[in-house]
């Protein structure tokens, strides 16, 4: 555990979070917003405590980002002035209207990078919460979730005994950069010889700047179908998430004929026990290569994904 301090380092994931906004710090890209209908008998007083107690237990919701001699720092508030903001649906407006104006830009050196709203319709109340990426992750919405059902019904939490602050701090520490030097090896030995890009059948042109538009296409498998996919994994001694990885790297060595594909995959980055139920930002991102010739079987093929996906999750820890 850090001494308290005026500033703090970034952690290597809030660097990479860091350059991104100041790329673009209009963009809500990598806001994490979410919107709940609440009951009717929610004691908004005692919602309102609450979401000041979570700010208070986790310094990373009360964190902002200072520029000082050209080095970004982290800078914990003491969350003692956070509010909830109150929001009324006006006649000339839509409870949608409403809902989306509030996910809007952070400026990450000026102000909180969580905000909490309550807004009053003709149906009730709805809670809206959104957050920038830098200061948490899937996992630490979780935490967060965990942790205000406990509070809001007036369960007293231990103290937390480390922050996100003392990560960001270890990841400096020479016993880790030790280990990182390590993981930097491998993965120079992955990317010896230089990727090429991936050349797909794009039915348009990429863009001369990244936009973030898109859209997502679902499907469901049958039971048979599923049963079908263990089936294959248990056989090879494989994960699903293996198997999936293979069929997706042919498909896109099918469509694209060539035969040195790379996917990136999203890692927890929660490699220590310590950081379990810590709330902030620790996804990585792993940039997986391997190479669906058509002279391999499939046995195969999927035996080199496994070897390559167990090998790279060991590597985890150095940052993408």
């Amino acid at each position: 555990k850090l001494p308290v301090k005026r500033l703090y380092e970034l952690s290597s994931a809030q660097k990479r979070m860091y350059f991104l906004y100041e790329f673009d710090k209009q963009s809500t890209s990598y806001n994490m917003p979410s919107c709940y209908r609440l009951d009717s008998n929610i004691n908004l007083d005692r919602l309102a405590a609450t979401f000041r107690s979570l700010v208070i237990r986790h310094s990373s919701l009360r964190t902002r980002f200072v520029l000082e001699a050209n080095e970004v720092h982290q800078q914990v508030m003491d969350g003692e002035d956070f509010k909830v903001n109150y929001i009324e649906v006006e006649d000339s407006s839509t409870t949608e209207e409403q809902v989306s104006s509030f996910v809007r830009p952070f400026d990450l050196n000026e102000e909180y990078p969580f905000r909490v709203g309550i807004l009053e319709d003709v149906k009730g109340y709805l809670l809206l919460i959104d957050m920038h990426h830098i200061i948490s992750d899937g996992v630490s919405h979780d935490v967060l979730m965990q942790d205000f059902i406990r509070l809001y019904q007036g369960e007293h939490l231990p103290s937390l005994t480390l922050q996100y602050t003392d990560y960001s701090a270890w990841q400096q520490s020479e016993v880790h950069q030790e280990q990182l030097a390590k993981d930097k090896a491998y993965w120079l030995s992955v990317y010896s010889e230089e990727a090429t890009v991936l050349n797909l059948p794009y039915d348009y042109d990429r863009p001369k700047l990244k936009e973030t538009l898109g859209a997502s296409v679902t499907l469901e498998l049958s039971t048979a179908q599923t049963e079908g996919l263990r089936s294959l994994g248990l056989t090879h001694d494989s994960t699903i998430y293996m198997v999936m990885l293979s069929f997706y790297k042919i498909l896109l060595s099918k469509l694209s004929n060539q035969y040195d594909i790379i996917t990136g995959t999203p890692t927890s980055g929660r490699n220590h026990a310590d950081v379990e139920q810590m709330v902030g930002m620790f996804v990585n991102t792993l940039a997986l290569r391997s190479y669906p010739e058509g002279d391999k079987t499939y046995a195969e093929y999927l035996s080199e994904v496994k070897e390559m996906v167990l090998t790279s999750f060991v590597h985890e820890s150095y940052q993408y």
